[in-house]
């Protein structure tokens, strides 16, 4: 059998800061079945430097969401970023390599170097991060110790602190 027969169709783009908020927050609550406000995201991203790497069907459709949330300089004046919000429509998943997760990963981190990103971190999920590493769009350079819950705070996105630690 041909491989490139088996080859998902899907189409790769970037959206800038404040764009797709609608669209975004319903593939997020299909895949994480919570619910975001279009505004609580359009927060989250509002920096001008944050960006999206999206996965689109040929009809249009959204498929899968990684973002990079601006998280300041880093001392040799390059960006730093946290990646966020990655996620796949649970009906396009399992694809490996040629997948959506692997492909829009390999693309968010291409974007990121071309923007200026001389650092992206993120806080995966145990499945999601053991793939990632698998399939060599991450690598665990830390772990989370601790994570604060701040119930006082204004929004969600403020509640939550976490504390790490270097690796041994």
């Amino acid at each position: 059998m041909n491989p490139n027969c088996m080859a998902p169709i899907f189409e790769l783009s970037h959206l800038k800061a404040g764009e797709g908020a609608e669209r975004l927050v319903v593939l997020f609550e299909t895949v994480f079945q919570h619910a975001v406000s279009p505004q609580d995201w359009a927060w989250k991203y509002a920096h001008a430097a944050s960006f999206h790497t999206i996965a689109c069907a040929p009809d249009g459709s959204l498929l899968g969401h990684a973002g990079v949330q601006f998280a300041g300089h880093l001392p040799n004046g390059r960006k730093a970023g946290q990646v966020c919000d990655v996620m796949v429509h649970p009906a396009h998943r399992g694809q490996l390599q040629g997948g959506v997760f692997a492909r829009m990963l390999g693309e968010l981190a291409a974007e990121a170097g071309r923007q200026g990103y001389g650092l992206c971190y993120g806080f995966p999920g145990d499945r999601p991060a053991k793939l990632g590493v698998r399939l060599g769009v991450y690598d665990e350079v830390a772990r989370p110790r601790e994570a604060v819950f701040m119930p006082q705070a204004a929004s969600l996105w403020e509640r939550v602190w976490w504390v790490v630690h270097e690796l041994d």
